[in-house]
Parts: structure tokens; C-alpha cells; sequence
């Protein structure tokens, strides 16, 4: 099985998520993958999820299943190091 890499979106976000920032499972769906792996930056430092940061993994996960998808992880990424919701057993 081939692994890949699909871009969601790049740049700042501030406060939340835009309304337009949403996955690209069509994409996804088309490369033919069955899992997925999220991951986003922080660049305040903070390298614990915010509530928002929380919520979104639910519905990308909620919204995954729909379509036959499984969401591995959600990284949250640092300079000083990463936060993974599944070792945090929050997926």
C-alpha cells in the first residue's frame, strides 16, 4: 500500500477554523485510502489541544466514517515537540 500526502489548506487561521477550511476527502477518497492522519501547527508553542482543536477532531472523525474512513491520529505540531490525540487516548 502506497502512502501519500493530500494538502487540506496552508497558512494562518486565526481563533478557528474557516468555514472553508474542510478536508478534502474527495480527494482522499479518489487515491483510493482507507485511513488518514491529520496534523496542524501551533505557533504559539501550545502543544496541548484547545477546546476548538478538540471539536474538530470529532466531527473530521464523524465525518470520516461516513465515507469509510478511519482517522488514525490528529497531530498537533511544535518546535518544542507534537501532541497526538490517539496516544492521548482522544480519538
Amino acid at each position: 500500500m502506497a502512502a501519500g500526502v493530500v494538502s487540506w489548506e496552508s497558512g494562518p487561521v486565526i481563533a478557528s477554523m474557516s468555514r472553508k477550511a474542510k478536508p478534502p476527502y474527495r480527494k482522499i477518497v479518489g487515491v483510493g485510502a482507507t485511513a488518514m492522519i491529520v496534523a496542524h501547527n501551533h505557533p504559539s508553542g501550545a502543544l496541548y489541544p484547545s477546546e476548538n482543536d478538540k471539536r474538530t477532531t470529532k466531527k473530521l472523525v464523524s465525518a470520516a466514517k461516513t465515507l469509510d474512513l478511519t482517522v488514525l491520529d490528529h497531530l498537533i505540531v511544535t518546535r518544542s515537540g507534537y501532541f497526538s490525540f490517539s496516544d492521548q487516548g482522544l480519538m
